[in-house]
């Protein structure tokens, strides 16, 4: 499970049901440790493309951990 987080600002630059897509607002983001950043990008893209939603991606550490945030841009 994700947590999802508030108010982290979108960094730029740089399945489906196991993430939590459908639970997000636009603004919201989560992280996953030592996520697929490609994986990831397929699976919200995905998502977004049945649920009209836009997400961005970004590799990041966070507290030691390599990881992925995606955030809900749409």
């Amino acid at each position: 499970m994700y947590k999802i987080d508030k108010g982290i600002p979108v960094q730029t630059g740089n399945i489906h049901d196991k993430y939590p897509f459908a639970h997000m607002q636009v603004g919201d983001s989560f992280f996953a440790a030592d996520g697929d950043i490609r994986k990831m990008r397929n699976a919200s893209t995905g998502w977004g493309r049945r649920h009209g939603a836009k997400f961005s991606l970004s590799a990041v550490v966070e507290d030691n951990k390599k990881g992925v945030r995606v955030w809900r841009t749409e």
